[in-house]
């Protein structure tokens, strides 16, 4: 696969992901507004998402509910996946063409981006 057909298919991916990405956030937003959406907002304090919608697992739990926040949480986390896979793919085009400090740059990259994937710290 020459380098100009691995960059079709990189951007192929990402104009798929993101529309994945917006369909999902799309109908979970929906449903979130057609539930919640006479509720009165409070401004006065900032609240974070409950811990059993931050991580990885659960968020693909509460999607296949069909839970409205957990399908704007999946949306998302394919925003973030789609950033993994297009990394993934830099690095095989950079290897295919034996670019060796590309391929280490990507290959930090990769592994800032599975860690903070990963990394969850219920204070932060």
């Amino acid at each position: 696969m020459t380098s100009e057909k691995m960059q079709i298919a990189i951007g192929q991916i990402l104009r798929v992901g993101v529309f994945i990405s917006f369909i999902l956030v799309s109908i979970g937003g929906a449903q979130y507004l057609w539930k919640n959406g006479n509720a009165p907002m409070s401004f006065a304090m900032f609240s974070t998402l409950p811990a059993h919608f931050v991580t990885v697992p659960t968020i693909f739990l509460h999607a296949f509910d069909f839970s409205a926040l957990g399908l704007i949480q999946l949306g998302l986390l394919t925003l973030v996946l789609l950033q993994l896979a297009r990394v993934i793919f830099t690095t095989a085009m950079f290897v295919v063409l034996r670019e060796s400090l590309f391929i280490i740059i990507c290959l930090f990259i990769l592994s800032v981006l599975i860690y903070s994937l990963f990394w969850y710290h219920p204070n932060f």
